[in-house]
């Protein structure tokens, strides 16, 4: 078929060597494609036992974009030092900030720790009928009890629309008639 390969060594900078096939014309730059063990083999980079199809054992360098069809599996750190994008309008981290926007649902299984504000410009809901935070107004509904563990300071008015209680047989305000009822003593 006059197709044929060429094995050399480079006399410039940079040093090295190189493989490169040809289609048989020799005044045409065009190349065919190289295969590297087409049936059935595994191709090493810096390892004497690659276990996949293509296994390097060091750092992979793309200067554009690496294309993977299937499920990429990492067993070690993600470095995205210009940023991650998934599908660009779902899931994007910026590489600046490291903000990330996430344009669907985020799904948690287990315990998510905040080690700083959560900023939720569009509000918050857990579970939507048991505890809301309203976007424009911020406040807060919760259809169920809110235990507070430790001491609250509230700089601003309580608005208790079903009445007040603490202990219930303790302090009460009545949700009708604001009538206050103390079993103990109420200093003033």
């Amino acid at each position: 078929s006059g197709t044929y390969m060429d094995i050399g060594l480079s006399s410039n900078n940079p040093w090295g060597g190189w493989i490169q096939t040809h289609n048989g014309n020799v005044n045409d730059n065009n190349s065919e494609v190289l295969l590297l063990q087409p049936v059935r083999g595994k191709v090493g980079i810096g390892t004497n036992n690659p276990s996949k199809k293509l296994d390097v054992n060091g750092s992979i360098h793309s200067a554009t974009t690496l294309d993977v069809a299937g499920i990429a599996t990492f067993d070690s750190l993600i470095n995205a030092n210009s940023g991650i994008a998934v599908d660009t309008d779902k899931f994007t981290v910026a590489d600046a900030t490291g903000n990330t926007d996430i344009a669907g649902t985020l799904d948690v299984v287990g315990v998510s720790t905040f080690d700083n504000l959560i900023n939720a410009n569009l509000g918050i809901a857990v579970d939507t009928d048991k505890f809301t935070v309203a976007d424009g107004s911020g406040n807060i509904h919760s259809a169920g009890t809110l235990d507070v563990a430790n001491i609250t300071t509230l700089d601003s008015i309580i608005h208790a629309n079903g009445g007040i209680a603490v202990d219930t047989d303790k302090f009460t305000v009545a949700d009708a008639t604001g009538n206050t009822h103390t079993a103990g003593t109420l200093d003033v």
